[in-house]
């Protein structure tokens, strides 16, 4: 890298380096009130897209980590933890993507028997005549409703549930090549 090229600067304050990558426990008498690991809070950032360009983390952390018992890391050691935290990461969600997949198959499969069989049914009732016409046409259209309502959840499955999980896979592995930066503090943020 020439230092030339466009970079995303994604700054957080921490408590603790280990917030990076864990919950916080909330201190409200502290005046601390996240609970949300450092990552998750990146995750959650509408203005951290899955492409992008490279992301410089800014981190402020405070001069003595009083939660830790560990001797605070240096940036690139937090990088490399970074890179192994969004592997694994990565990994589950390509794992739960798959599983998605193939739910979202087996129903549309389920969905697409039991559309077919409201249509084939609402059809015998449409040919039905015995003088109570709006009934029968009630029953016909409520048939033909609910068949696609039931093709409703694995569309769902199919089509949209995984843009969030590959927008998380998008910044995690923007994350796991970010150039970190760590700024010391002299009071915990």
């Amino acid at each position: 890298m020439t230092g030339l090229e466009p970079a995303a600067v994604v700054s957080l304050e921490l408590h603790d380096h280990a917030e990076l990558f864990e919950a916080p426990e909330l201190a409200p008498l502290d005046g601390r009130y996240e609970s949300r690991s450092g990552v998750d809070r990146i995750l959650d950032d509408p203005g951290v897209t899955a492409n992008g360009p490279r992301i410089v983390l800014d981190l402020r952390l405070p001069d003595h980590a009083p939660t830790s018992t560990s001797p605070a890391p240096d940036a690139a050691a937090i990088a490399g933890a970074l890179r192994g935290y969004s592997r694994q990461r990565i990994t589950a969600l390509d794992a739960r993507l798959a599983r998605i997949r193939r739910r979202g198959l087996i129903e549309l499969v389920a969905g697409s028997i039991f559309l077919a069989a409201c249509l084939a049914l609402s059809g015998v009732l449409a040919t039905v005549s015995d003088g109570s016409f709006w009934v029968t046409e009630f029953l016909a259209e409520g048939l033909v409703i609910v068949g696609w309502i039931a093709l409703w959840h694995p569309v769902d499955l199919l089509l949209f549930e995984p843009w969030t999980h590959r927008r998380e896979r998008g910044v995690l592995r923007r994350l796991s090549s970010a150039q970190v930066r760590i700024a010391r503090t002299s009071e915990p943020g």
